[in-house]
């Protein structure tokens, strides 16, 4: 059975060991508030000071910073485990412009192709850029990746949804488009009708 008093002791005294071991000991601290449901923001920031090439600390440093802060961690652990797919993503929500964030996207579903959040944020980014046939293609893998029945049912719908909306999108557009040229046009059959008046009032 795990002893927590024990595994924290343990923590502690790698940390008193100095480096390289310290970085674990605050690591292992981290470990343990996270699994009681506290903040462990200073065990991630201490790890990182004492030199830790753990990826997932460098990522945990990163959460609810600014970009400027966070994407200099997240890159970090990008470079620690290129494997390891979550700092990409969340490089891709900081990223200011679509096309940068299009590519992180893309970047982070090719070592996690089962991240079915990867495929969603994806195929939504692809629609509102207008790119239809890339966007279906990211939702059949969202679809594909779902663990369970159930999910796959939850995410068709979503994705049913989500091109629903493109599509009322698309026709409210082309309605503003018409309802504008129609009132330019009448516009300027009213500017003409009143130069013809104004002339032959002249006249």
């Amino acid at each position: 059975k795990n002893n927590p008093d024990a595994a924290e002791a343990a923590y502690e005294q790698a940390i008193a060991a100095g480096p390289p071991a310290a970085a674990l000991g605050y690591e292992g601290l981290a470990a343990l508030a996270e699994r009681n449901h506290q903040n462990p923001k200073t065990f991630f920031d201490s790890a990182i000071k004492a030199g830790s090439h753990s990826a997932p600390v460098y990522v945990g440093a990163a959460e609810g910073l600014d970009a400027s802060q966070a994407l200099p961690l997240l890159k970090r652990a990008e470079q620690i485990n290129p494997r390891w797919a979550e700092p990409v993503f969340r490089e891709a929500e900081l990223a200011p412009e679509p096309a940068e964030k299009l590519d992180l996207l893309k970047k982070a579903t090719q070592p996690n192709p089962r991240g079915t959040q990867y495929w969603i944020d994806l195929a939504e980014l692809q629609t509102n850029l207008g790119q239809a046939a890339a966007a279906q293609s990211s939702w059949a893998r969202a679809e594909d990746s779902a663990a369970t029945p159930a999910e796959r049912d939850k995410l068709h719908q979503q994705h049913v949804d989500s091109e629903q909306e493109r599509l009322d999108a698309e026709e409210n557009a082309a309605k503003r488009e018409r309802d504008a040229a129609h009132q330019a046009d009448q516009q300027a059959q009213q500017a003409e009708a009143n130069r013809i008046r104004a002339a032959e009032e002249r006249a």
